[in-house]
């Protein structure tokens, strides 16, 4: 991901959004990664980084629910932006499709939208799982497809990137893992992901997308 904003033709004095932020201490103590990759060098190049969150709290510049019918972007925010992050964001909404539509309507036209969310992954609330894991096509499309407006999105870059760090796969029998099968959530103990781990082409991955939008 850090490698893929690098790339992009991104200029001093641009805003860019990360929607669905979390504060600054969640991001730097809980992912660091998205600090150190994404943040920091965007703020190094002169692109101020603005914060969005369904939570106020410290370091929090806009306050709303992505997942409102009522949400519109030159109320709720006042502006769109050169470059909006959703990242492992849709998988924590209720409604998915509209938190990617209102999402979508932040980039400003020949901005560009960099998302990513869980293909394979146990469950995480926070607050909840909607048992999201699309591959990158079908990430796309959420954005591609429900876009409010006659605006259109070029999809730029799709991968699915693949979890090779073993401290992301759980060892503890004590501690369950949930796994959606069949539309379910099914449990099974914690040292089951250290088999995952072992066979590389079940670890876990993640389905991330660059997007365009038309001027």
């Amino acid at each position: 991901m850090g490698e893929t904003l690098a790339r992009l033709q991104l200029e001093a004095g641009m805003v860019a959004l990360d929607a669905g932020s979390s504060t600054p201490a969640f991001r730097q103590n809980q992912q660091p990664h998205v600090e150190q990759n994404v943040i920091a060098p965007l703020s190094g190049r002169g692109i101020e980084v603005r914060s969005l969150d369904i939570r106020a709290a410290p370091g929090i510049d806009f306050v709303c629910d992505l997942t409102s019918r009522d949400f519109d972007w030159s109320t709720t925010v006042g502006r769109r932006f050169d470059l909006v992050l959703c990242n492992n964001v849709l998988v924590h909404l209720s409604d998915p499709v509209l938190g990617a539509a209102n999402v979508a309507s932040l980039v400003a036209p020949g901005g560009w939208l960099l998302a990513s969310t869980p293909a394979a992954y146990r469950r995480v609330r926070d607050p909840l799982d909607n048992g999201l894991r699309p591959d990158p096509g079908e990430l796309a499309a959420l954005f591609m497809q429900g876009e409010r407006g006659p605006a259109r999105f070029e999809l730029v870059a799709r991968e699915e990137v693949r979890i090779d760090q073993r401290g992301y796969y759980r060892w503890s029998p004590l501690r369950p893992s949930w796994f959606p099968i069949g539309g379910r959530w099914v449990p099974a103990p914690g040292i089951a992901e250290q088999v995952r781990y072992l066979l590389s082409h079940l670890r876990w991955r993640v389905s991330c997308v660059l997007l365009r939008r038309a001027d």
